[in-house]
């Protein structure tokens, strides 16, 4: 498993967008890739579609000219909430890779 550096997360149950960003660049690093895809934990793992306030997670992707985050409102149906989190950070990454020129 792979560890953000020593003091980049909290113990917060849930990371907010700079820790996961931190996370995602640790992802490229310790990988030697080219991307680092990362995606947080869910702000609250009890959540019900008739809850007020839904859950958030974060997703980022880290390259070598920087790095995008995204903050993701989970609401509705929480039994597809890790598809749509994932489906989420990987659209993230089409974009990202769409938008850079090729070498």
């Amino acid at each position: 498993a792979l560890e953000a550096p020593t003091g980049a997360l909290t113990n917060s149950p849930a990371w907010n967008e700079q820790q996961t960003e931190t996370l995602a660049r640790a992802v490229r690093t310790r990988c030697g890739a080219d991307y680092g895809l990362a995606i947080s934990e869910r702000s609250r793992a009890d959540d019900r579609e008739d809850d007020s306030v839904p859950p958030v997670a974060c997703i980022a992707v880290a390259w070598d000219g920087g790095v995008e985050s995204r903050e993701l409102n989970l609401a509705g149906d929480p039994a597809i909430a890790d598809a749509r989190l994932v489906k989420t950070a990987l659209n993230l990454l089409r974009l990202l890779l769409a938008k850079k020129p090729t070498r």
